[in-house]
């Protein structure tokens, strides 16, 4: 209905359904990681047959960045740091593995809801960008970026 009267709305944050966000950023992480290790597992201390990608250095690499950019904070401009995983209790296992403590996770996001928001939004931002992809068999990159 239509009113002329002022209308306060009263909003707060859905700490349930970002739970559920994290919970599948770290099994998809967590997957990607067995993936990768498999692939790559050389087979010598079991025993088993070797991965598909053993001994490929661009598979290590790939692991190492994914770490790295894991490891950093997001969302943070002017020399701030961000938002780090761990702000929002996410921790890595001794085995490379990611965890998230829901307890901490609840805590950080009743604390400050918008710790989550850097993970979740890009920051790219191009005023008529075009995005080409090229055949995986063709030399040169997968993916290149052009300004219109």
């Amino acid at each position: 209905s239509v009113t002329e009267e002022p209308v306060n709305l009263n909003a707060k944050p859905n700490t349930e359904g970002a739970l559920e966000v994290m919970y599948g950023f770290v099994d998809i992480m967590n997957a990607t990681s067995r993936l990768v290790a498999s692939l790559t597992d050389r087979g010598l201390a079991s025993g088993a047959e070797a991965g598909a990608l053993a001994g490929e250095s661009l598979a290590d690499r790939f692991i190492g960045q994914l770490e790295t950019i894991l490891g950093r904070g997001f969302g943070g401009v002017d020399g701030t740091p961000g938002t780090f995983l761990s702000d929002l209790g996410i921790r890595t296992e001794r085995d490379g593995t990611l965890f998230l403590d829901e307890a901490r996770f609840t805590a950080a996001m009743t604390e400050d809801p918008s710790r989550l928001s850097p993970l979740l939004k890009d920051t790219l931002v191009a005023d008529n960008a075009t995005v080409t992809g090229t055949p995986l068999d063709a030399p040169g990159p997968a993916i290149q970026f052009h300004r219109l």
